[in-house]
């Protein structure tokens, strides 16, 4: 299961720290958003979602992690829906690469976006994304290679996208973590400077 840049032992440790943290069963599987939870990070539409992919998939626990700006509206969604033993909100956290190491999936339902340095790092660390088609997305995402576009603002699609990688086998996974590491090798220098203009 490594990804890249974590040993093998790297990703068990941030796993085993995060299932303490949050006290997840054993056998969840964790799909990661990074991204402040603000109106046009586009999070209502993946609570939307939500319930769709815990009918067929009712092991998976959604990570927030992100400074709240603007996010009574999704916490009070969140609520309504009953979905608080699936949805962690991390608030802001300087220890990404430990939840990059410990996730699954990625998924970033951005209503608007630049070039996104949390798509590209996901990618990098082998996550099997799902992301809206926004910004420079399409650049970075090849249609099945590591990743999944869908239009913005579009839960059904969101649902979709993501039971369809929830439904892959661990060959078809793994192939899916290599396409995402290798999707994001050209960006990597653009990240880097992305990251020192922020």
């Amino acid at each position: 299961m490594g990804q890249e840049g974590f040993t093998k032992s790297d990703v068990a440790l941030a796993r085993a720290a995060l299932w303490a943290e949050l006290g997840l069963p054993k056998q969840a599987v964790v799909i990661l958003t990074l991204a402040r939870l603000a109106p046009n990070k586009g999070h209502r539409y993946l609570v939307e979602a939500m319930p769709e992919v815990l009918r067929t998939h009712p092991n998976v626990h959604f990570l927030f992690a992100g400074e709240h700006d603007q996010a009574e509206p999704v916490i009070a969604q969140i609520s309504a829906l009953g979905l608080g033993s699936h949805v962690h909100l991390l608030g802001f956290r300087s220890d990404t690469h430990h939840l990059l190491a410990a996730s699954d999936f990625f998924v970033l339902p951005s209503l608007a976006e630049g070039f996104s340095l949390a798509l590209v790092e996901a990618l990098a660390a082998g996550l099997p994304t799902v992301a809206t088609d926004v910004g420079g997305a399409s650049e970075v995402i090849q249609p099945g290679q590591g990743g999944i576009l869908v239009p913005p603002a579009n839960s059904a699609a969101l649902a979709a996208a993501l039971k369809h990688l929830l439904s892959l086998n661990a060959a078809e996974i793994q192939r899916q973590r290599q396409a995402a590491r290798q999707a994001a090798q050209p960006f990597s220098t653009q990240a880097m400077a992305e990251g020192v203009v922020q």
